[in-house]
């Protein structure tokens, strides 16, 4: 999914992209879903994170494919 912010919102259980989030163990982080679909090398439904916090583990790309731009380098995360 090279240079796309498009993906698979078919089985994405009510997420929906710009959606704001916050994990279950800390309802203070909270970001904005930038992504929900497949990611390379793993299984699964994944919701890519884009964090109010900063911190993180990227910017969005991962494993060589940008899934998604983050705004800035280490603000984001898939769950």
């Amino acid at each position: 999914m090279q240079n796309s912010e498009k993906s698979d919102t078919s089985l994405s259980w009510e997420l929906k992209i710009g959606e704001r989030v916050h994990t279950i163990w800390d309802p203070q982080r909270i970001g904005t879903v930038k992504y929900v679909g497949a990611v390379e090398g793993h299984s699964g439904l994944w919701v890519g994170v884009d964090w109010d916090d900063g911190d993180a583990k990227h910017d969005g790309y991962l494993n060589g494919v940008r899934y998604f731009q983050a705004t800035s380098p280490r603000c984001a995360s898939f769950v």
